[in-house]
């Protein structure tokens, strides 16, 4: 890609296809890419949860400045534990003991 987001037309045509309106948000360099794609997306009427541990920058300070923009535009920061257990949603699923065993 030669564009810092990754809300590409063909990312946005994709996501009218499958109708899917909540992102979960991952990637490099949290204060480029990751918040363009991610302010592209809200400004789209996304909701996004930016999985705060599943998104990294060279420098913390970048990191942490990237993490503060995306909440003030009003992404949702949370982390992958707390995604990984809401999709679960609760812990009779078989997937359940084999995440609780990664997580420990």
């Amino acid at each position: 890609k030669v564009q810092f987001s990754a809300f590409t037309p063909e990312m946005k045509s994709l996501l009218q296809q499958i109708g899917r309106r909540t992102i979960l948000m991952a990637g490099t360099e949290t204060h480029v890419c990751v918040y363009q794609t991610t302010r592209d997306l809200l400004e789209e009427g996304f909701t996004v949860h930016l999985v705060k541990d599943a998104v990294c920058s060279r420098f913390a300070e970048n990191h942490e400045n990237g993490l503060a923009l995306m909440h003030d535009l009003g992404a949702v920061v949370t982390n992958t534990e707390t995604v990984l257990f809401d999709l679960l949603i609760d812990s009779s699923s078989p997937e359940f003991r084999s995440l609780s065993a990664l997580i420990k």
